[in-house]
């Protein structure tokens, strides 16, 4: 059975790009979505206007790149023409250009009177539902939320996975004798179905021992990935890459020995040899999906088969 060992999952975040105009109600109807959302399950992120670029880095641009969903309102500004069309935001249009290119899944609502081939929405395959009474707008994107099939359950995420069964007998050659070792893995899943993990590195985060209740330190030292070299990884689309949790020796089972990237002695971690029982937590930090953490429970006993980690 593969059993999923992770942090309590967040939920989709939506990005909600509307217009932030202090002189009408723009903030109050970004809010009620926001409410609307929310009620139906949702993490919701609300854009706010940034001046500077490091505003629009730190901000925006990690706020995009970490939704799961947008919802994309265009408000009606100033008159343009003697036509009587108006402008929609074009900070809202501007968010809209990059969930494009991030390709995040949209959905997007017009208000009457706003021009409709204006900005970047004249160049996406888009379809924008026309509305005129804002007080129904947060229920009209509700329900078009659930025609399109978006659900709470966040996928812009890695979570660790680890199957009991699991190991990898392979051998180091110690002064000339082939040793025969064991290793235990654990799997991380990109969940999300169309962007790939960059730059995931994989830490140790801290061990406890379950018998005496006392913490064995820990450094922040990068473990191995499994078959590969570097200590950071990308993981594929919907794919699981595996880490080098830790190994043993055939002939000494009862001490436990890591993969690091280190050349450095009192940088691996010290776990008394066993029997035992302990808890350890691991983190996964990627560039451009967070950090995601794994508990598990590893039991040392006096034999090989003994081992347990879950």
């Amino acid at each position: 059975m593969n059993a999923i060992m992770t942090n309590s999952r967040r939920k989709a975040k939506v990005f909600i790009s509307c217009g932030q105009s202090d002189e009408n109600d723009e903030r109050l109807i970004a809010h009620t979505i926001g409410e609307e959302l929310i009620a139906i399950g949702f993490d919701i992120y609300i854009a706010v206007n940034e001046q500077t670029l490091a505003g629009l880095k730190d901000n925006i641009f990690r706020q995009l790149e970490t939704s799961d969903y947008i919802v994309f309102v265009d408000l009606k500004r100033e008159v343009l023409d003697a036509s009587e069309l108006r402008r929609g935001s074009l900070f809202s249009h501007q968010e809209l250009a990059i969930a494009s290119f991030l390709d995040i899944p949209v959905i997007g609502f017009r208000e009457d009177g706003v021009k409709s081939d204006d900005g970047i929405a004249k160049f996406i395959q888009a379809n924008f539902a026309p509305f005129s009474d804002r007080r129904l707008l947060p229920a009209a994107i509700a329900q078009k939320i659930n025609k399109c099939g978006w659900q709470p359950k966040c996928f812009n995420t890695l979570t660790m996975e680890r199957n009991p069964a699991q190991y990898t007998d392979a051998h180091h050659t110690v002064q000339g004798r082939r040793r025969p070792n064991r290793f235990y893995q654990i799997g991380v899943k990109n969940n999300h179905g169309r962007k790939i993990a960059q730059d995931c590195f994989v830490y140790l985060e801290s061990i406890k021992n379950l018998q005496t209740g006392e913490s064995i330190p820990t450094m922040n030292i990068e473990f191995k990935w499994e078959a590969y070299l570097f200590p950071s990884a990308i993981i594929l689309a919907n794919q699981t890459r595996r880490f080098d949790a830790f190994y043993v020796y055939h002939d000494a089972p009862q001490k436990l020995r890591f993969n690091l990237h280190s050349d450095y002695f009192g940088a691996f971690p010290n776990v008394p040899e066993g029997p035992g029982q302990f808890e350890f937590t691991y983190l996964v930090a990627s560039d451009n999906f967070g950090v995601s953490r794994g508990t598990f429970s590893v039991t040392i006993g006096s034999t090989l088969d003994e081992i347990r980690l879950e």
